[in-house]
């Protein structure tokens, strides 16, 4: 039977800067494109890694609001629990797995994936079981430089079967991706499994030729600033 159990969010309104380089980035975003990705199948169930690289994606930087680090640990999830949606019979579970068709929902704060050049999306398909009631929120966010350039989310409360959602990030250019939970219940975390994480990575030398681009806007917007201050 499955086993489950998010503080609040704040991100920074967009500067100035901060739009300038999303313009930049989203308006160079008609690239060619390489879609990856990870649905855990070819792994076996009861693997865990702090690091994992599956279908060119990289799973990194797991964490708890109260525990610090935890693990990526791959689950078995034939036993159609969690029903449409699933690319059988692997998710990605969090901090532990029980053996067979059965499955334990892990609890997280947050958890980030990358590839190895930049992409113009990124999306999953994530299932919720909260233990306690509280409205908790799941955020995707899309990274470029070291900014959050666009952010996808849903909210969800206790329910006595698992809430299924896919989240897709919109059209842009973006180096790192990471799924954000908030909220009040279970301590910030929430509990979740994740399967089928795609990313559209955009093929070298496009990468550079964008980031370029991006960051040449971003200089020039900040001197133009600078003149006017």
């Amino acid at each position: 039977m499955p086993r489950g159990y998010t503080k609040d969010m704040n991100i920074p309104n967009a500067t100035p800067f901060r739009a300038a380089l999303a313009i930049a980035l989203f308006g160079s975003a008609a690239v060619s494109r390489a879609d990856l990705i990870a649905n855990f199948d070819s792994l076996s169930e009861g693997q865990s890694f702090d690091v994992l690289t599956t279908g060119g994606i990289r799973f990194h930087d797991v964490i708890t609001y109260g525990g610090g680090s935890t693990n990526f640990t791959i689950e078995d999830a034939s036993s159609g629990f969690l029903g449409a949606g699933l690319s059988n019979p692997n998710v990605l579970g969090f901090g532990g797995y029980v053996p067979g068709p059965d499955m334990q929902f892990g609890g997280i704060k947050s958890f980030q994936f990358t590839s190895d050049t930049v992409a113009t999306t990124a999306g999953l398909d994530v299932w919720t079981f909260q233990g306690e009631p509280g409205l908790n929120t799941l955020t995707l966010r899309g990274y470029a430089a070291g900014l959050v350039i666009q952010t996808v989310s849903f909210s969800f409360d206790f329910t006595p079967t698992p809430t299924h959602r896919r989240l897709d990030l919109p059209t842009g250019v973006y180096d790192r991706f990471e799924l954000f939970s908030s909220g009040p219940a279970q301590g910030g975390d929430s509990t979740i499994v994740v399967d089928n994480v795609t990313v559209a990575a955009v093929p070298a030398p496009a990468t550079m030729a964008v980031f370029t681009l991006g960051l040449g806007v971003l200089a020039r917007r900040r001197r133009v600033a600078r003149l006017h201050d």
